[in-house]
């Protein structure tokens, strides 16, 4: 069994994306706020942004993993 490192890097981030979203705060549904760090719009929008952040990622290092395995295989002899 060989060891795939791209691919359980991807299979992480993958994970992670929804992974991301349970914290979400709906705006429309969020209690006015006087003061503080974050805006609940702020805050739901960067729960979407590393939700299609980690998504992209995994899926661009999925499709990396995947053509360095044909090319590994195209090189090798037979």
């Amino acid at each position: 069994m060989k060891n795939n490192s791209l691919a359980m890097i991807a299979l992480i981030a993958l994970v992670a994306a929804p992974a991301s979203l349970i914290g979400y705060i709906d705006p429309a549904t969020c209690p006015v706020q006087n003061s503080g760090f974050t805006t609940c719009q702020q805050a739901a929008d960067q729960h979407i942004l590393l939700f299609w952040g980690f998504a992209a990622f995994g899926i661009l290092t999925f499709v990396g993993s995947f053509v360095a395995r044909k090319l590994a295989a195209q090189k090798r002899p037979r």
